[in-house]
């Protein structure tokens, strides 16, 4: 659920952030949890015209589109606030975004961060972006997570947690949950750097895997079943060939 909408130094009065948040979500869809929240917290329909879309990925880690609204062009980026902040040019705004996040993250919320563009590209590299507001959602745990949880590490089993999401989120999920070790944690990107050999001999030893892409959470999962018996569930897309 959304919880609350920080917009940045005044963008609230300068852009209808509502209107371009519909005008995304027109036809970038409404498939996700994540999505769907957006979607019934605006409870508005886009009264402009969407030229351009780049559909939001878990590689990506952002989705774009390019509106015609009040006779202006405004290019409309979504995504998770850490990938987003590298591409924003005012330092100040990029600090405050880190900031605002880190803050969040740790109170273990799921974040998502409108910036505008200054051109449309499927390139994140290529964007110059200014931020517009950040979106807060709340995501509890299910019932009965601890109880799970309990029971199978009390039996010897080691549980992973692998997340496209926010490392530090991630962590205190975890931890909100029960699993043991969630202290030892690593990113897509950090792994991405490493060796066949660094593979094998690091991976065992992290317990939560954030901003994972799939392509990883494959890797790892073939990684772990070459240590013994290995059981995964997941419930997205991205799961697929990890399950498989």
């Amino acid at each position: 659920t959304l919880e609350s909408i920080v917009p940045y130094d005044g963008a609230a009065q300068r852009e209808d952030i509502t209107m371009l948040l519909a005008g995304y979500l027109a036809k970038n869809g409404h498939t996700s949890q994540t999505a769907t929240a957006l979607q019934t917290a605006i409870k508005e329909e886009f009264n402009g015209t969407v030229r351009n879309v780049v559909a939001f990925s878990s590689h990506r880690k952002f989705g774009a589109v390019e509106l015609e609204f009040k006779g202006k062009n405004v290019v409309v980026v979504l995504g998770a606030p850490d990938m987003l902040a590298k591409q924003i040019t005012n330092e100040v705004a990029k600090q405050w975004v880190l900031d605002s996040a880190g803050l969040e993250s740790r109170q273990a919320k799921r974040l998502i961060l409108m910036c505008r563009a200054e051109q449309f590209t499927e390139n994140l590299n290529e964007m110059r972006l200014e931020p517009l507001a950040l979106y807060i959602l709340g995501n509890p745990l299910r019932p009965g997570t601890k109880d799970i949880v309990s029971f199978f590490q009390n039996r010897g089993v080691s549980i992973r947690v692998i997340s496209g999401d926010d490392k530090i989120t991630v962590q205190t999920i975890a931890k909100q949950a029960g699993i043991k070790y969630s202290d030892m944690a690593v990113t897509g990107d950090e792994i991405a750097q490493w060796d066949e050999e660094a593979w094998r001999e690091r991976i065992p030893a992290y317990h939560v895997f954030a901003r994972i892409y799939p392509e990883q959470k494959e890797k790892i999962v073939q990684l772990f079943r070459q240590h013994g018996f290995t059981a995964m569930i997941g419930d997205g897309a991205n799961d697929a060939l990890a399950i498989k």
